[in-house]
């Protein structure tokens, strides 16, 4: 009997496997996850609020998309607001580096600025712009590679305060 795809079975170790499992490396959706799942747990309730692909406005104002965005919800901590860009692997870097502005868009009104990767071989250390941190997420713990400086964020416009609430 045939298997279905895209799941084949694997009859020596009797255990169902994804395609992208076959080759012993996990898929880029897969890296991806684990990254945002590592977040998730990092920047939670009560202290955080959490939120996801972001973007700058709403309707015809929407640009651009920040992947997360966490709100420290404690006033002893500042209320900080911190924004998280994903990469997982170096051509999505790259094109990021083409077009700057696209995360300015958003990174303008967080405290600070997050490049969060798995792999620094993703980035080069030196490619990141001074003002992001790094963010370094193996075993699905989040570690700071490279600390965030704290520019002066600009007040939240209303277009992006209602994407956030969205």
């Amino acid at each position: 009997r045939s298997s279905p795809d895209p799941i084949f079975v694997n009859r020596s170790v009797r255990a169902v496997v994804h395609p992208a499992m076959s080759t012993g490396k996990p898929s880029r959706s897969m890296r991806n996850q684990a990254i945002m799942n590592a977040l998730r747990a990092k920047f939670a309730a009560p202290e955080w609020a959490w939120f996801e692909e972001v973007p700058n406005g709403t309707g015809g104002a929407s640009r651009t998309r920040a992947d997360g965005i966490a709100m420290n919800m404690w006033p002893s901590r500042g209320l900080e607001v911190a924004g998280f860009e994903v990469k997982v692997d170096r051509t999505d870097w790259k094109n990021e580096k083409k077009n700057p502005e696209k995360a300015e868009t958003i990174a303008r009104f967080c405290d600070r600025w997050w490049l969060v990767v798995d792999d620094l071989a993703v980035i080069g250390d030196h490619d990141v712009p001074g003002v992001w941190g790094i963010y370094l997420v193996k075993g699905g713990k989040v570690r700071v590679h490279r600390e965030a400086s704290e520019p002066d964020a600009a007040p939240m416009s209303r277009a992006f305060v209602a994407a956030l609430l969205r």
